[in-house]
């Protein structure tokens, strides 16, 4: 009843049965916010990857220079392991980003 009373409908639900009516729901109102922040989204999205990236790539190309899987392989790390460690650090590095960015758009 109080979704009725909330949304200004006046109707109550009888204690026997139930009386069908539409889903009550507050009128629409506009924000200007989204109007206003459109023409910079596409910036504003490009700016929020580019830390992540550059990141990646710089510790990528850090692994490559101080030659640690080849020290991993020498330690009998499978390649399997080092494969999932990668996938796992990038993909909780990455989830955030892609967490925010799918609620807000």
């Amino acid at each position: 009843d109080w979704i009725l009373s909330d949304s200004g409908v006046t109707a109550t639900v009888a204690q026997n049965g139930a009386v069908f009516l539409p889903f009550p729901t507050k009128e629409y109102t506009q924000s200007g916010f989204y109007e206003n922040i459109s023409a910079f989204a596409p910036l504003l999205f490009t700016l929020g990857l580019l830390y992540p990236i550059a990141s990646t790539i710089r510790s990528i190309v850090l692994e490559k220079e101080l030659r640690q899987k080849e020290l991993m392989k020498m330690l009998s790390v499978t390649e399997c392991d080092i494969g999932w460690s990668w996938f796992v650090s990038f993909y909780l590095f990455f989830a955030p980003s892609g967490l925010i960015t799918a609620v807000f758009t």
